[in-house]
């Protein structure tokens, strides 16, 4: 029995390992949502060493073309919103569904760690209070959307470095 690595090349530019049947349904139905032109596939007959880990002979340069990459922030409500991918059980704050798939299916505000799915961002009515908060559902009757509008772009820095180590002291104390 051979063992292979399927990697799907998200949005971005980056790999995705695809690891069941589900995450490749769903990276075809992003692709099938975002009307892209392609969808790209990476097919490796080895497994990496760890998880995480580029496969034997992968070359990681073709991914980014080595270029420095620059991340829209979105505001709403005073927070100020990351496209995130989670790779532990996270929730959104608004309908307190489970965020996940392939890519970036979440918004993390870089100010007071709130998570929430791309499509509820737009639905955020508590403000930014500059530290966490708890996830909670909130009242949709009282939604106002119409001061949203992407930012300058930002540029991932030591900060967000320290964000990452952040988010997996928050994975361990759940």
């Amino acid at each position: 029995e051979q063992l292979f690595t399927m990697k799907w090349i998200d949005e971005e530019g980056d790999p995705c390992t695809v690891s069941s049947q589900l995450e490749l349904e769903e990276a075809f139905r992003l692709y099938e949502l975002n009307k892209d032109s392609e969808l790209l596939i990476h097919v490796f007959p080895c497994i990496p060493e760890r998880p995480g880990m580029p496969c034997p002979g992968e070359d990681k340069s073709i991914y980014r073309r080595g270029a420095r990459r620059w991340r829209k922030l979105y505001c709403a409500n005073g927070h100020t919103f990351q496209a995130k991918r989670f790779n532990r059980r996270a929730h959104c704050a608004i309908c307190t569904d489970r965020i996940w798939g392939l890519g970036r299916q979440g918004y993390k505000c870089i100010n007071c760690k709130l998570l929430v799915h791309k499509k509820c961002h737009k639905l955020v009515s508590i403000e930014c209070g500059r530290h966490a908060l708890p996830p909670e559902p909130m009242d949709h009757s009282s939604v106002h959307s119409d001061n949203i509008e992407p930012v300058i772009p930002y540029h991932p820095s030591s900060h967000e470095s320290l964000d990452h180590v952040g988010e997996e002291k928050e994975a361990k104390s759940r």
